[in-house]
């Protein structure tokens, strides 16, 4: 008996592509399961405290790297076969290809999960990128793509609209090979799945069309994705800060923390400033600030939940920070110097920032530096390669002068 060539041939699909396709419907199988149960263990953690905190931090974070890693994993395979496959290679046609609507369809459902093996792991790689998650994956290449925006939330919803469009591809697919084995009683199966030998038949569909149409369901996804991932922060109230010298018309409060060594970026949306500051002051006390931020306004990527939490901000019981300081200025610019009160603890804080007036416009901003411990936040998670000590704090405002 003859040995079977490696390759495909018009009657047979060789070993080299059986076992490229059940590798890879293995790995995107097991990236998905893995899925599945990092985002079950990100909700446990939401609402974990206590002792079991840690351990949980830990298992969430495996979850997520092995999620990640599979995925690339199928990227790398499937963009490498994607490079080796020849144009003019010979490979089986459809067995029923004399059925226009159904081989349109057979056609276009395999493009939709080609593309799909490179655009759900992309997507999923730009939101790794975009630095709000955490937990590395864990192969030989870049953590983060170059040139990505911080748009996390974008590449999310266009994530999330990769993955539907291809489980529904994915269940049709399958479908379709039951009908062909168990109701049509083919080879279609059986070809893919032993190397069976069966010609197709005279009449194939053309395959342009069908790549066509799933370009189009394609471009659909990740537009829709895109757009619902795109939801705009709320914008920060007019009249903010009505009491005072100044009335903040725009602004920021952004933090940013590392976890497993990836930084994870937030900011709070509800906070209000009230500002005296007189331009015209020597060198000395110059004004006055008190920045009040409603706690519950944070996002901080998938650990918002968490930070929210007891054994962090606990906002239940501390709903509001105040940032009380005295404006200073000094030959070389600007100091804040006061107290921070965060999670029922007043600490000192002080900071040099930036200002500049334009008429009756002002533009002010700075950072420091907080050591979360002086707070009492995260105390279950001592150790700073999980959760560092330091968290960065960027203020940025617009202020107009009041009459």
């Amino acid at each position: 008996m003859p040995a079977q060539p490696l390759s495909d041939t018009a009657r047979r699909y060789g070993p080299l592509t059986r076992l490229r396709h059940w590798g890879l419907a293995a790995l995107v199988l097991a990236a998905m399961v893995l899925g599945v149960r990092a985002r079950w263990l990100a909700g446990a953690l939401a609402e974990a405290e206590g002792a079991a905190l840690p351990d949980l931090v830990t298992r969430t974070a495996a979850a997520f790297s092995w999620h990640k890693t599979l995925g690339l994993t199928v990227l790398a395979f499937a963009a490498i076969s994607l490079l080796l496959r020849r144009p003019d290679a010979r490979r089986p046609g459809l067995i029923r290809g004399d059925r226009a609507a159904e081989a349109f369809a057979a056609r276009c459902i395999h493009a939709v999960l080609a593309t799909g093996l490179i655009l759900l792991p992309l997507t999923g790689w730009l939101i790794h990128s975009a630095g709000t998650g955490f937990a590395p994956h864990l192969l030989p290449l870049p953590q983060s793509l170059p040139f990505v925006p911080p748009a996390a939330e974008v590449f999310t919803g266009m994530h999330r609209a990769a993955l539907v469009l291809l489980v529904l591809a994915l269940a049709l697919h399958v479908a379709g090979a039951l009908r062909h084995h168990f109701r049509d009683r083919d080879a279609t199966l059986t070809r893919m799945a032993l190397g069976r030998a069966v010609l197709g038949s005279e009449v194939q569909p053309a395959r342009a069309p069908p790549r066509l149409a799933a370009a189009a369901l394609w471009l659909a996804a990740l537009l829709a994705g895109a757009w619902l991932g795109a939801a705009p922060h709320p914008a920060p109230p007019e009249g903010r800060g009505a009491a005072g010298g100044w009335h903040v018309t725009e602004g920021d409060i952004r933090l940013s923390v590392r976890q497993f060594g990836r930084e994870i970026a937030g900011r709070f949306s509800d906070w209000d400033a009230r500002i005296d500051w007189d331009e015209t002051a020597p060198p000395g006390p110059a004004g006055h600030v008190t920045v009040t931020i409603d706690l519950d306004s944070l996002t901080l990527g998938p650990l918002t939940v968490q930070a929210l939490g007891p054994d962090f901000l606990n906002t239940a019981a501390h709903p509001r920070a105040t940032f009380t300081a005295g404006l200073v200025r000094v030959v070389d610019g600007q100091i804040a110097d006061g107290t921070l009160t965060l999670a029922g603890q007043t600490r000192a804080v002080a900071f040099p920032f930036r200002l500049s007036i334009d008429g009756r416009t002002a533009y002010a901003g700075g950072s420091f530096t907080l050591d979360r411990r002086d707070f009492g936040i995260g105390a279950n998670l001592p150790e700073p390669k999980v959760l560092d000590h330091a968290v960065k704090v960027e203020v940025t405002l617009q202020a107009e002068r009041r009459d």
